[in-house]
């Protein structure tokens, strides 16, 4: 889908947005202000997480987006207004995609205080990359670092929440064994698990999707076989694991690129759409 009009969170498909490492069919944007609330819900229940682990939704949300070169050399205060952020918000976790992050930036350059850092950087093409922050506080452990050059995920484990978070990037006119490759290694992690919950945050980059209908928008019919293949093994996935998408708002211009996939309505209770124009051309989203 190109664009969304829903305001509600409750949305039943199983599907997910893309991010783009370059603009995919983008319109120009409209939006102007620099934080902007776009989309509300009325659950807001997060069961024994909010009382046992300090988790208010309304103040502890945790955050999502393509950042589209964490530590670029002619802007280095990407970090300062994460560790701002996630001060604010208390943050459990901060997941970010295309971190563009190379061998020579050491964890120190961008660390936030009070997090542990886990990142899988591209190490054969440039851009790419996704890194997860998790609170000190909240144990957490890695399953899954991984890239082969085109897709970049990472799983991580919290065992005392009994959840999974899935952070992948998948960039534009990816081959489709790349991805098939990349999907496959989340899949078997993921079901060797014995984790109740699972969140997966994402760049997935399939504008064409329809992700209400989980169909082939009729606008995009010229997109190849390959991307159309790749995307339908994409809905498979999350329809495997009860995955709602809650993202029904555009993320990029007039674009849904950025999709978080969630098995349990009741850890999702809102989500917000962040814009910096210093930060990013994408929105960052808070999600509740």
């Amino acid at each position: 889908t190109t664009d969304s009009s829903s305001e509600s969170t409750n949305n039943p498909a199983f599907t997910s947005p893309p991010d783009s490492e370059q603009p995919n069919n983008d319109q120009p944007d409209e939006t102007s202000s620099d934080n902007e609330s776009v989309q509300s819900s009325g659950n807001s229940n997060l069961g024994r997480f909010s009382k046992k682990y300090n988790l208010n939704h309304q103040k502890n949300g945790a955050i999502y987006g393509n950042i589209r070169g964490l530590y670029p050399k002619c802007n280095k205060t990407k970090v300062p207004y994460l560790q701002d952020l996630a001060s604010t918000t208390n943050a459990p976790f901060i997941c970010l995609t295309e971190t563009h992050l190379t061998p020579d930036i050491l964890d120190a350059e961008i660390q936030i205080q009070g997090y542990n850092l886990y990142r899988s950087d591209r190490l054969v093409r440039s851009h790419g990359g996704v890194c997860v922050y998790v609170r000190e506080d909240l144990l957490s452990s890695i399953l899954l670092q991984d890239s082969n050059s085109y897709c970049d995920s990472i799983i991580l484990e919290m065992k005392q929440l009994v959840l999974l978070v899935v952070n992948f990037y998948r960039p534009p006119s990816c081959p489709e064994n790349m991805f098939s490759q990349s999907l496959e290694a989340v899949k078997n992690q993921i079901t060797s698990r014995s984790s109740k919950y699972l969140f997966i945050y994402g760049d997935f980059n399939f504008p064409f999707l329809s992700w209400d209908s989980g169909v082939i928008d009729e606008n995009f019919l010229a997109e190849s076989n390959s991307e159309q293949r790749q995307a339908k093994s994409l809905i498979e996935f999350a329809n495997e694991f009860f995955l709602h998408q809650y993202i029904d708002k555009p993320t990029r211009r007039k674009n849904i690129l950025d999709l978080v996939f969630c098995n349990n309505h009741l850890l999702i209770s809102d989500f917000k759409i962040l814009f910096n124009s210093n930060l990013s051309d994408h929105f960052l989203i808070r999600i509740d």
